[in-house]
């Protein structure tokens, strides 16, 4: 009885985050743009609830609270990529530290780590604007160097060499730290693969625009 209460609590707890990544991903394949955030932001805000009613189980095991952590995490980001300035920079952070509890487990796990490399990549690329929003609320402004990001998202890339966003990201990066032929490898790499949504083809040609 006990090992069978385990199993149906293991795939009780599984379906918490799983049907996490299903709303992320119905998220990710609304149409860009503000007038479709409503539409985006209700899949959003379900599975974020989603993730922190698994996060609030008693007896959940490490690997599926990991998963959750990494679902809030990409959930979150996107909840902020919809918000104000102020809100955006307050909820940065709680991505963080999602990512990173995701991280601590799911040590080669692509997305939990493009999504810590990603919060470093915008931290050290934030407007002067922005540097002064985060001052004024973190009474400091955040200080995160570029090459901080690396690490991450080449564990991310190593993990999944055909992750699209990601090898923009890097190719971004190395673009931001001046090093052109490193930045252009990714771009080209990127725009080489097979997209399999709306999304992604955008993504591919912003890499051809920079390749």
């Amino acid at each position: 009885l006990q090992f069978l209460y385990f199993i149906v609590t293991t795939i009780h707890e599984m379906d918490f985050w799983k049907k996490a990544e299903q709303l992320s991903d119905a998220a990710g394949n609304v149409k860009e743009g503000k007038a479709h955030d409503e539409e985006r932001l209700k899949f959003v805000n379900e599975g974020i609830e989603l993730t922190d009613k698994c996060l609030q189980k008693e007896g959940i095991d490490e690997e599926n609270r990991a998963h959750c952590h990494k679902w809030r995490a990409v959930l979150g980001s996107k909840w902020g990529d919809m918000q104000s300035t102020a809100d955006k920079i307050k909820n940065s952070y709680s991505v963080r530290d999602h990512a990173k509890a995701a991280c601590d487990v799911l040590e080669n796990d692509s997305v939990a780590n493009h999504v810590l490399g990603a919060f470093y990549y915008h931290v050290a690329t934030l407007s002067w604007i922005e540097r002064k929003v985060a001052g004024a609320i973190f009474h400091q402004v955040p200080d995160h160097k570029l090459s901080e990001s690396l690490p991450y998202l080449h564990k991310a890339q190593a993990a999944e060499p055909t992750f699209i966003r990601n090898s923009l990201m890097l190719g971004d990066t190395y673009a931001q730290l001046s090093k052109p032929e490193e930045a252009k490898k990714w771009y080209s790499h990127c725009s080489k693969q097979t997209p399999t949504s709306l999304i992604e083809e955008t993504l591919i040609e912003k890499c051809r625009s920079k390749a």
